[in-house]
């Protein structure tokens, strides 16, 4: 590895020509599989009445995106088109075998030659021993009436969704794993926690084994997580985001007793992948309608509904003069940021703050993949550096006193917009044009190696970043609807299903007046 303190402005090696290609392949592979499977026999993919098929795609996903030895043999077939030999195939994970036909495009002989293969991989992965899964039963009585829950997977989504719950008009219920400490912080915090052990799904039914063969832990996660919620006469289940494979057991085990889904907008990927497609929440609030029509494409079937951010929206800082500070969002361990990329975007830090030293630099980690502790260290020890984790300091003070926020790609490039800031876009992913398009909206700018960021630079402090915050009003409400306290307003209405949150929902023919509601 580089050393953190080079200021090399090389910017050699930071792009990986075959990233964006597998993962846009991987993508559509996934899709395929999951397309294919469902035509291979009436109901192929489900289990007691609910379709699995998203919940496969999201594993299958997230399970091979940065799976290192399946790219290397999808990569290797990219580059020469030539068929992987088999015993590279017989050497991949379960997911990977199951996936690579989609991935090589030989689904005939190939597949044929590694389906024992692959029945040896899940059997030393699955234990087929048990008798069946728990069910509920009927003695069992609901504990409340009509109680909204929350589903706490992380304890950053929990404190996402934290100010909603205040919010309503009943107390709530809280989900969380049995094993996890999120559970014990909430009951210290004096909620009332419901919770779901996936231990409890040891053992499998012959149903799952006929109609799920290989995907038995996520039927089986589906009767655990329907059995606790049978015991509770729960309304509404509300989660943030709805991409991890856990949102989707719970939305098909809610649906399969009634009860509505509400997924709340966490953040964005530039990248519509698997865990943003295919999406049957009851009601999906978004920050605004802009994200509604870049989402609706893969999701036709969802409702969506334009509510704003309840965590940050307009004002404070976006009419402030005296903002000054750069501010860069850092991340990395995406299979489309390459250690020579990250290692270049830490030089950039380190220029900033030495070209721009009457200016505060303020550093802000991504707050699930925190940088290394050498690297920290260094990035403290400048002088004008100011780091600002999401622990500490709240993004929306951040971004009040930013004149420009940088990033590869980062939900912050958005959010910067509606608080004053303008974003840069270092885009050294492969990938084309970040999504959305904020340059092309002139809301920032986009540039594809580090020697552009730093003339990039120059003009934005130099007065391109004054004149660009000066034109960008009306693009910027397309992204957030409402100030924060109505945004809260809006979610409530929703979750609890008012006569206001009709009047949210999202069709093609709607109007962005380009006003915001505080």
């Amino acid at each position: 590895m580089q050393s953190a303190v080079s200021t090399d402005p090389s910017t050699d090696g930071c792009v990986d020509p075959s990233a964006a290609a597998y993962q846009a392949r991987l993508i559509d592979a996934v899709e395929r599989y999951v397309s294919d499977k469902r035509k291979e026999s009436i109901g192929g993919l489900s289990y007691r009445g609910a379709d699995f098929g998203r919940a496969i795609a999201i594993d299958l996903y997230f399970g091979l995106v940065n799976d290192g030895a399946f790219r290397e043999v999808c990569r290797k077939h990219m580059e020469t088109g030539a068929r992987p030999a088999a015993d590279e195939g017989t050497s991949l994970s379960p997911k990977a075998t199951m996936l690579l036909p989609y991935m090589t495009g030989d689904r005939t002989g190939w597949s044929g030659r590694l389906r024992k293969s692959l029945r040896r991989n899940i059997a030393s992965v699955v234990d087929w021993s048990g008798t069946g899964t728990t069910k509920p039963s009927a003695s069992q009585k609901p504990s409340v009436k009509g109680r909204v829950a929350f589903l706490a997977i992380t304890g950053r989504f929990a404190d996402y969704l934290s100010p909603i719950e205040r919010q309503l008009s009943a107390p709530a219920l809280w989900i969380a794993a049995a094993k996890s400490p999120l559970k014990d912080r909430l009951a210290e915090n004096g909620r009332q926690v419901v919770t779901y052990d996936f231990d409890d799904a040891r053992t499998l039914t012959r149903t799952v084994r006929r109609q799920l063969t290989e995907w038995p832990s996520l039927a089986a996660q589906f009767d655990v997580m329907r059995d606790v919620l049978s015991r509770h006469d729960i309304s509404t289940i509300v989660m943030a985001e709805g991409t991890h494979p856990i949102d989707e057991i719970v939305n098909l085990a809610a649906r399969s007793l009634g009860i509505r889904t509400v997924c709340i907008q966490q953040g964005w990927s530039p990248v519509v992948h698997n865990g943003f497609r295919e999406m049957r929440f009851d009601a999906f609030c978004v920050w605004g309608a802009q994200f509604a029509r870049m989402l609706e494409l893969h999701n036709p079937a969802q409702a969506f509904f334009v509510t704003g951010n309840h965590v940050i929206g307009p004002g404070g800082g976006a009419d402030r003069s005296e903002k000054s500070a750069i501010s860069f969002f850092l991340q990395h361990g995406s299979v489309l940021i390459t250690e020579e990329a990250w290692q270049n975007m830490l030089r950039l830090v380190s220029w900033t703050a030495e070209r721009f030293s009457d200016r505060k630099i303020l550093v802000r980690e991504h707050p699930a993949i925190p940088i290394r502790d050498e690297e920290r260290a260094h990035l403290a020890s400048l002088s004008n550096v100011e780091m600002s984790p999401a622990t500490e300091r709240p993004l929306a003070d951040v971004l009040d006193e930013s004149l420009v926020a940088v990033a590869i790609f980062s939900t912050t490039l958005i959010e910067a917009v509606v608080r004053g800031a303008v974003p840069l876009i270092v885009n050294v992913t492969g990938i084309a044009r970040h999504h959305p398009d904020l340059e092309q909206m002139g809301l920032g700018v986009e540039v594809h190696d580090y020697d552009a960021a730093r003339e990039a630079l120059e003009r934005l402090v130099g007065g391109e970043a004054q004149r660009i915050r000066n034109e960008n009003g009306p693009a910027v409400s397309g992204f957030f609807s409402a100030g924060v306290a109505q945004a809260t307003r809006n979610i409530t209405a929703v979750i609890e299903n008012s006569g206001e949150a009709a009047a949210l929902m999202h069709s093609r023919n709607f109007e962005n007046k380009g006003a915001y509601v505080s």
